[in-house]
């Protein structure tokens, strides 16, 4: 069960972008309305997406002549297949993702008494949130600073009276796809520039969630370990607290105090239950994301 208030969720943020980037089902628990939405919100992003891979396999046909146009082109596919990739192992592993964030949001982590225990977990989320935004941002800028080239030398030829005579609009665009409709305008022209950007936005965001929930959940399980390290370190001071013994008195053996002692097996058993709940969550992160060649852990 996920504990505290919402707005102390680890993956509240990172959850926020997979909504928009399509990669996202809505628990059980919600509404039939969210659920029915973001099911169709995420089926019409992966067929766009598909769509617009298939058009990058076509254009092969019309370049396979032009080996400085072929070999590049092939590295750009690659990338994109693995963003169609990335988006089937993480929408097909939702539920065991879902599993894995309540366990390592669960009450087991929570040491009341543990001070520094909560200043951990906000400090990672806060830096990871940071990269998490930034890695998005980078990835959706890499299609905005194409069409931003490609809009600037159209309107260039365009202007010298070169477009639609010795200039296409193929000889343009960045990224090589067959345009699905005639491009003898300028404007046409950025109509497909508007199409490929879409089509690489939505990619982006499926390479970018990936590499994201990657690092959210090492890094929420890096904080886990530092929580249950800073609790097991400093289990005789939480417990001799919790017992209102003061810090001068002095203790030969904890079995003068057998109630002492007893709290100190608790805390153990508990630190030692929290660890072997982090260790089995690991492999869930190995089956999530080692198919695409890439182990966290």
């Amino acid at each position: 069960m996920r504990t505290g208030a919402h707005k102390n969720d680890f993956f509240q943020t990172i959850e926020s972008f997979n909504r928009v980037a399509g990669v996202w089902l809505e628990p059980e628990t919600s509404s039939m309305a969210k659920r029915v939405f973001f099911f169709v919100w995420d089926t019409l992003l992966a067929v766009y997406a598909t769509s617009f891979v298939i058009s990058e396999f076509l254009v092969i046909e019309r370049i396979m002549g032009h080996l400085l146009l072929l070999v590049p082109h092939i590295a750009m596919l690659v990338g994109t297949c693995v963003g169609v990739l990335e988006f089937a192992i993480l929408i097909s592993n939702q539920a065991k993702m879902t599993r894995l964030k309540n366990v390592l949001q669960s009450e087991i982590f929570e040491y009341e008494d543990c001070h520094a225990s909560q200043k951990i977990v906000e400090d990672s989320r806060a830096f990871y949130n940071r990269i998490m935004i930034a890695t998005y941002l980078f990835y959706w800028m890499v299609g905005v600073g194409g069409h931003l080239s490609a809009l600037k030398d159209l309107n260039a030829e365009n202007r010298a009276g070169r477009y639609g005579v010795n200039v296409t609009c193929y000889n343009l665009i960045p990224h090589l796809f067959v345009i699905p409709f005639q491009t003898n305008t300028v404007k046409r022209c950025k109509d497909a520039l508007m199409v490929m950007d879409f089509g690489l936005f939505v990619l982006a965001g499926y390479l970018a969630t990936h590499d994201t929930l990657l690092y959210a959940f090492t890094s929420c399980v890096d904080a886990k370990f530092q929580v249950v390290s800073e609790a097991t370190a400093t289990i005789r001071e939480r417990t001799e607290l919790k017992m209102q013994i003061a810090k001068n008195f002095g203790i030969l053996r904890d079995e003068e105090i057998p109630e002492l002692e007893e709290l100190m097996y608790k805390e153990i058993k508990r630190c030692n239950y929290s660890l072997m709940t982090l260790l089995r969550g690991l492999p869930i992160i190995r089956i999530c994301m080692s198919l695409t060649g890439t182990v966290a852990v």
